[in-house]
């Protein structure tokens, strides 16, 4: 299968603009599992299969799917629950939906939480392989702005070296990472930026902004100055470098009825994480690319709210974002 470049999360089917424009765009759906809520009690006797059925049946047969994740940190004390049993949770899953879907990533969050537990999942990775050689297994991480996390011991780099000498079906990484708009003051986002793209913390005090003409020339400046591919994907080339495929998982999150401005360097941003993704060959994961179905997991009182997306709530696309469809070439 040839895979689209951009993908983004499935909603429920009543989300029709949604799917109206991932079928249209030829937009990749990711497709959650999540064995903490696809299990009762997380017991693998106790599926409930409807979540992800419903999803794919919403999409045309042969549509590019990736199931992300299985396994999640999920809540306090999810990973004492599911120890020792991590096979039996994953394996339903290959196997109802492997003749379907050939992507899976099978663990998210997990891997950098001591060598114990990183232990155990390599030792997944081989019985997968064994059990299941066509699939493409990945998995993903938060936090990869961090060179310490990527190429230091025990670090992302080290971890995918591990998982390559047990598995062959091992494809790739999903890099995981936000940027929020809706902050109060101008400086939070040139900070957010800085720490996005390892721009040093001089530059944010000699540019701080004062007045919205200010702020506008700061993070444009800040963008030509900085958001150079070469100089946004450090962590990300290192782990491309390893033969391993790159997902960068991000939106944009503007807060309630955003400004002009505020979606001008909403605009900005967008384009500095283009820019990052195709300068490792990343597919590129618009998790909100529709204001229609836009989740924020951990702030549910404000999904109806933020308008992340690449399409506004009729599913039409955005002036300022039409430029963005053709930087992302479909299959």
């Amino acid at each position: 299968m040839t895979y689209p470049s951009l993908w983004t999360r499935a909603p429920r089917p009543r989300f029709t603009k949604t799917y109206n424009v991932i079928r249209s765009h030829g937009v990749g759906a990711v497709i959650p599992a999540n064995a903490w809520t696809l299990y009762k009690d997380l017991d693998p006797a106790q599926p409930d299969w409807s979540y992800i059925d419903e999803r794919i049946k919403a999409l045309p047969t042969g549509h590019p799917i990736h199931i992300h994740p299985i396994l999640n940190r999920g809540p306090k004390e999810t990973w004492q629950r599911m120890t020792g049993n991590l096979k039996a949770l994953v394996c339903p899953v290959l196997e109802r939906y492997g003749d379907r879907v050939e992507r899976f990533t099978i663990c998210n969050e997990l891997m950098l939480h001591g060598l114990d537990r990183q232990k155990e999942l390599i030792q997944l990775f081989y019985d997968l392989d064994d059990d299941f050689p066509n699939l493409k297994l990945w998995f993903g991480e938060y936090g990869l702005r961090s060179k310490h996390r990527v190429q230091g011991g025990d670090g992302v780099l080290d971890v995918i070296d591990r998982v390559q000498s047990v598995a062959s079906n091992f494809e790739g990484v999903v890099a995981i990472d936000y940027i929020d708009l809706s902050q109060s003051g101008t400086n939070n986002y040139l900070m957010g930026l800085a720490n996005q793209f390892r721009i040093p913390g001089r530059y944010i005090r000699e540019h701080a902004p004062e007045t919205l003409f200010e702020w506008i020339t700061a993070v444009e400046s800040l963008y030509k100055s900085f958001a150079a591919p070469q100089k946004l994907s450090d962590n990300l080339a290192a782990i491309a470098q390893t033969g391993a495929k790159v997902a960068l998982e991000t939106s944009v999150y503007t807060g309630p009825n955003p400004s002009h401005y505020t979606e001008a360097c909403q605009k900005i941003a967008y384009q500095a994480l283009l820019n990052l993704a195709q300068s490792v060959d990343a597919d590129f994961w618009h998790w909100n690319l529709c204001d229609a179905s836009c989740s924020i997991a951990w702030q549910k009182e404000r999904t109806d709210e933020e308008c992340p997306g690449w399409f506004d709530r009729d599913g039409q696309v955005k002036g300022w974002a039409r430029g963005f469809l053709k930087q992302t070439p479909q299959p």
